[in-house]
């Protein structure tokens, strides 16, 4: 949490959400991509981390702009890049 600036205020939700959002979500993608094996799925790994971009492109417009929000910015837009365009 505190990678990304998220400081507990004393509820469990901001771990919560980290958990699921930024942890459980793209394991279980990576794993149903395996389970799944198709390209399709490969390519669905991409389209979630171009989701991350998505997000992380609107917080640099709406929240502005720092050194880290663009290297995250930068590293989800190569793994979606990479992703799609092998399986695609």
């Amino acid at each position: 949490m505190k990678k990304v600036d998220l400081s507990d205020g004393g509820s469990t939700m901001g771990t919560s959400e980290i958990r699921a959002a930024s942890g459980a979500l793209f394991v279980m993608v990576g794993i149903g991509a395996l389970i799944l094996s198709t390209p399709a799925a490969f390519a669905m790994i991409g389209f979630v981390w171009g989701g991350g971009a998505l997000g992380r492109i609107t917080s640099l417009i709406l929240d502005g702009r720092t050194r880290l929000k663009w290297i995250f910015f930068a590293s989800e837009v190569a793994v979606a890049a990479v992703a799609l365009g092998i399986n695609l």
